[in-house]
């Protein structure tokens, strides 16, 4: 089993970015990616999780089965968005299995806050 945790905080004037996800990641037999949510992770943020499980997952070159617990989440109901999570989540994820994808989403900064893009 593996852990992976990442954090996002960022301002751009009045507009901020914040997240941070704790997840466990554990190899199985099944060949397949069973993604589950502590019972204190708000499930509001659920979808957000598994598109970014499911993002990462479809990077890595030699797919095996995984279980990954979402352990914690903090966020807060002014900066933290549904690409947010989705962005922590991801970056969590490849960094429980020490994998560094070619290349990563990028966040840029624009008038009305931030704007992540997923390649």
């Amino acid at each position: 089993m593996t852990i992976g945790k990442y954090k996002i905080a960022r301002q751009n004037g009045c507009f901020g970015l914040y997240a941070v996800v704790s997840l466990k990641v554990k190899y199985s037999k099944t060949g397949l990616v069973n993604v589950d949510l502590h019972n204190s992770v708000d499930k509001k943020w659920e979808l957000s999780c598994l598109d970014g499980i499911k993002y990462a997952y479809e990077k890595i070159p030699e797919k095996s089965g995984v279980d990954v617990e979402i352990i914690s989440l903090d966020w807060n109901p002014v900066d933290t968005k549904p690409m947010a999570v989705k962005f922590v989540t991801a970056m969590a994820f490849w960094q429980s299995l020490k994998y560094e994808p070619e290349q990563l989403p990028k966040i840029y900064k624009i008038d009305s806050g931030f704007q992540i893009v997923f390649s």
